[in-house]
């Protein structure tokens, strides 16, 4: 990339949020609607998950194969091994996590943005003239556009820019390059609050003085939380890829293990606390800060995540990671006696900075989330998870310099 600064890339730098905040803000209200439905309705739409499972591989296998990587192919055209990610991906990923969340699965939806963005991102990079097309503004573009993807869903602008150059181990950033990729989240994540796009956050009371009142046991008590949630999410991480490894082994059909799993998964799922377990976890998340939650419950929701992505229905992990995370923190906080709302908090995030291997992601979520009140402990916790430093996420590993 030429060392001047060229004055195209942030007018395409907002081009991508804005479009990708207009698809973010369609796909999440939807999914929210979504939701509902299958609440009030869930012993209707719960025996057709099998069906809906096979409706989604074919789609997949007959018009989109190259893109049943999901994020992966992501990192193979960050890496490049790819050159473009095909259009369709788009409404395939948008129109099978619906189906996914409508008839009862258990995901997420923060890889359903960042693979809109990283796709809208990678199709205005093949605007640029054919001796423009760089391996460097190719990565650019794609962060920029998972940028835009995460910054608009979650309304997290800061996280999301940290989070695009992080998840890629990105070693050397250039100032400029996080002005572009800044645009685009900001953008997207304005785009989608202006439209209405719910966000979720709880601010922490400034007369929870809990730093105050930190006694030596005390402080033990919040490295064993900090240790715990960086357990829990390397065991998801390592559930996520085993259980994906182990189920392709067995069945080598994917619509005999569709229609297998997939009726395992929704008599799980029916008999599981009648769905309590469905949907993207925000349930759990808003009952461990402000109602109560079973012991199990992170567990069940770990379970039930990994199955259900494992057996080829479409989604995230993040969300029901934050619901991993928070149920985990009530439950701790309750036994070992530790003020409630800054243990689920951090579980909130904790659960997903150890699953996702990022660091100074979480500490940006802590502060767009919870607010400045969290930074510290989260900053604690970052320093402690990149000194454990264990190589194992739900994202492939690799490092790339984007110059």
């Amino acid at each position: 990339m030429n060392k001047k600064i060229d004055l195209r890339i942030p007018i395409y730098s907002a081009l991508i949020g804005l479009i990708v905040g207009l698809l973010d803000y369609v796909f999440g209200s939807v999914l929210l609607k979504i939701g509902d439905i299958r609440t009030d309705y869930f012993s209707n739409v719960i025996p057709w998950l099998p069906v809906v499972g096979l409706m989604i591989v074919y789609c997949y296998q007959r018009y989109g194969n190259e893109v049943s990587k999901g994020m992966g192919l992501l990192f193979d055209v960050h890496q490049d091994k790819k050159e473009n990610i095909p259009l369709i991906l788009i409404p395939l990923i948008i129109v099978s996590t619906w189906l996914t969340h409508l008839f009862g699965g258990s995901a997420g939806r923060e890889g359903v943005a960042v693979q809109i963005g990283g796709t809208v991102g990678n199709k205005l990079f093949r605007r640029f003239p054919q001796a423009e097309q760089t391996a460097n503004y190719k990565q650019l573009f794609l962060i920029i556009g998972m940028a835009a993807g995460f910054g608009g869903l979650f309304q997290t602008p800061l996280t999301a820019t940290m989070f695009a150059f992080e998840v890629f181990r990105t070693k050397k950033i250039k100032l400029i390059n996080i002005i572009y990729v800044l645009i685009a989240a900001f953008i997207s994540f304005f785009t989608t609050s202006f439209l209405g796009l719910e966000k979720f956050a709880v601010r922490l009371s400034n007369s929870q003085n809990w730093w105050t009142t930190m006694t030596f046991v005390s402080v033990f008590k919040w490295l064993l939380l900090i240790l715990s949630l960086f357990a829990i999410g390397k065991l998801f991480a390592l559930l996520l890829t085993a259980t994906k490894r182990l189920l392709n082994d067995r069945f080598q059909n994917p619509y005999l293990k569709m229609t297998v799993m997939g009726t395992f998964l929704a008599l799980l799922l029916f008999f599981g606390h009648y769905g309590r377990y469905s949907g993207l976890g925000t349930n759990l998340i808003d009952s461990s800060f402000f109602g109560v939650v079973a012991p199990y419950d992170w567990l069940l929701k770990l379970l039930f995540t990994i199955l259900t992505l494992s057996i080829g229905f479409q989604g995230g992990e993040v969300t029901p990671l934050f619901s991993i995370g928070a149920s985990f923190g009530y439950l701790f906080a309750t036994v070992f006696d530790l003020p409630l709302m800054p243990v689920v908090a951090l579980g909130y995030i904790g659960v997903f900075s150890s699953a996702s291997h990022t660091f100074l992601t979480a500490i940006l979520l802590a502060y767009e989330v919870f607010g400045w009140q969290m930074v510290p402990l989260a900053m604690v916790q970052a320093v402690i998870f990149y000194l454990l430093k264990q190589n194992i996420s739900i994202y492939p590993i690799n490092s790339r310099s984007v110059k």
